[in-house]
């Protein structure tokens, strides 16, 4: 993902993309687009959201822009967000910790709402943003990826046709993992 010096996202290019699903859990919010051209998804991580501001009765949400910045002076937010934000600069002279940055993303629409959130952290998902397929091809597929593990061992996680990852089982060595994809019957897996 690259931003321009305002802080908009360039790369991939998010102008005319849609907004077509917003997938939240109990701290962050995954955002999917759908790209124009050529027709892709771009997913944008934002975790541990403070606040979000988005409600739609459009049945496509088409963006203009997607900005993010860590000027949350210039975002329209209600007093006691501002409140909030003003409170967390408050410091005192013995205070000797940094104050870690929180991000603004900001959705300027073509058609549909404007959205704001502010996060503590924002990243992309699957850098390069990935081809759609056709509805009736994702119904069929089913896709497993070996991972390594940072305890040891190897994990199976299937990425859904939503493009959502479960993790499946975890397994000792390498072999194992591949051996158990084999008997489901799937493609050769990605390992990481």
């Amino acid at each position: 993902m690259k931003l321009d010096e305002q802080g908009h996202i360039i790369e991939p290019k998010v102008g005319d993309a849609e907004l077509v699903r917003m997938h939240f859990d109990n701290a962050s919010a995954i955002l999917h687009f759908k790209l124009c051209l050529p027709e892709q998804l771009f997913r944008l991580k934002l975790h541990s959201v403070i606040w979000l501001s988005f409600s739609t009765n459009f049945t496509q949400n088409v963006v203009s822009s997607v900005r993010i910045t860590t000027n949350t002076d210039a975002v329209e937010v209600p007093k006691c967000i501002r409140d909030l934000l003003l409170r967390r600069t408050l410091r005192t002279l013995s205070d000797t910790w940094e104050l870690e940055p929180l991000f603004v993303v900001q959705i300027d629409p073509a058609a549909g709402p404007k959205m704001v959130c502010i996060a503590r952290k924002v990243e992309p998902l699957d850098e390069s943003a990935l081809r759609l397929l056709p509805h009736h091809e994702l119904l069929t597929i089913e896709c497993y990826i070996i991972q390594r593990r940072e305890e040891g061992g190897w994990r199976v996680i299937q990425r859904r046709a939503d493009l959502t990852d479960i993790p499946i089982a975890d397994f000792v060595s390498l072999g194992d993992a591949e051996d158990w994809v084999a008997w489901k019957g799937c493609p050769p897996p990605q390992s990481w």
